[in-house]
Order: C-alpha cells, then structure tokens, then sequence
C-alpha cells in the first residue's frame, strides 16, 4: 500500500511525500562481482561448452562443465553468476569481445568480408 501526501498548493511546491507500506519480506540479492580467478574459470568453461555463441543455459548444463570444474558444483565455484541475467549479461560481454559487429546480419556479413581476405589454406 502506498500513501501519498501532496501539498494543497501544489503549484507553489512541486513535491510529495511517498509512505510505503507492507515493503518487501524477501532479503535485497547479494551484489556479488567476479574475481579475476572466477572469470577465468568461466571463460574456461565457455571455451569447452562448444563454439561460440553461447547461451547462458547452454553454458551452465554443458557436460564439458564437470569436467572443468572437475565435480564440483558452477554456483559455488563461480558465485558472481548465481542470478541468471548475470549470467547472460557475462556471456554476452564475451560475445561481444568475439564477435565486434554483433551477432546479427550486419555481424556476419563483417565476418565474411574479413575470411574472404584470408588465404584458402587459412
């Protein structure tokens, strides 16, 4: 429930005041940011998830990933992507990093121009 509070000259004084009622029970989500290590770790299990692009899902359910993480559980190993956009939003800063003119038309059509220079052994 919210309460609002609004001067009766509301022209001379453009403000209110907001009461909020019955907030939130649940706990605000940790802020949590990846270590250089952790990030490692992810990268290393993007690379052996499969060539890129990657969905985050992909990432998390690859079977490559216990090899990896040799057993161990992806949550607690890399904490800093325990919330899902998170981990979408890491995967897709690695994409960009891959593919510079995005993923779409305009991305492939960049990637083509620069492997038609190439030599054909390459």
């Amino acid at each position: 429930m919210l309460i609002m509070y609004v001067p009766i000259i509301a022209l001379k004084i453009p403000k209110a005041i907001l009461i909020f009622r019955n907030p939130h029970n649940h706990p605000a989500p940790m802020l949590e940011k990846l270590t250089p290590s952790q990030e490692k770790t992810l990268r290393k299990i993007m690379a052996a998830a499969g060539p890129l692009p990657l969905l985050a899902q992909m990432i998390v359910k690859a079977p490559t990933m216990k090899l990896v993480l040799q057993g161990q559980d992806f949550h607690d190993i890399v904490p800093g992507v325990n919330n899902a956009h998170k981990c979408s939003d890491k995967v897709r800063e690695v994409h960009n990093e891959h593919f510079v003119w995005d993923m779409g038309l305009e991305g492939i059509e960049a990637q083509c121009k620069l492997e038609a220079d190439l030599p054909l052994q390459e």
